[in-house]
């Protein structure tokens, strides 16, 4: 595999552990002593979070009362986005959303992106920046009655949860 396809694997981790709010699979991109700067409103104030353990910290606030969580990259990894930087290290930069369903909103952070990934042997790549700043369209509030849908993901959460009846 080249560069552009370790990465969108990266990118790949990290978007499947945030739909399943799965911290072990969102952790497991990051480098132990990596940076990270969240764009989320209530991690954004607090500056730059350093290891494992803050970076924990930021997914655990951004999971906390979430419905459903997801993010979009609007920017996809390819020659034009990632970058290789001397022989060791890679950046990734571009746009993403992340979309947050509460009980009565959903919170949109539209955001642009850097990682800087070290590159290891047989093309692991590990993130050891990871910088999110709010872009113009910034956090997007919207408000309303989502009851239906919110029954609709709790009858989805109940069926997954229980055992399936055996075969007769």
């Amino acid at each position: 595999m080249g560069l552009v396809e370790d990465v969108a694997r990266s990118v790949q981790v990290f978007t499947d552990g945030v739909r399943r709010r799965d911290l072990g699979k969102v952790l497991s991109i990051y480098a132990s002593d990596a940076v990270f700067s969240p764009a989320w409103s209530d991690e954004a104030g607090r500056g730059m979070r350093r290891g494992a353990g803050e970076i924990k910290i930021a997914f655990e606030n951004l999971f906390k009362d979430a419905r459903h969580l997801s993010v979009s990259f609007r920017t996809q990894p390819s020659e034009a986005t990632v970058h290789r930087i001397g022989k060791d290290h890679a950046a990734f930069a571009g746009y993403y959303k992340i979309s947050k369903l509460l009980s009565t909103s959903i919170v949109e952070v539209h955001a642009k992106f850097v990682f800087v990934y070290s590159l290891g042997q047989g093309g692991s790549v590990e993130v050891v920046t990871h910088n999110s700043m709010l872009s113009p369209k910034g956090i997007v509030r919207v408000r309303g009655h989502l009851s239906k849908f919110n029954a609709y993901l709790a009858k989805r959460e109940e069926e997954a949860s229980s055992p399936s009846p055996s075969p007769s």
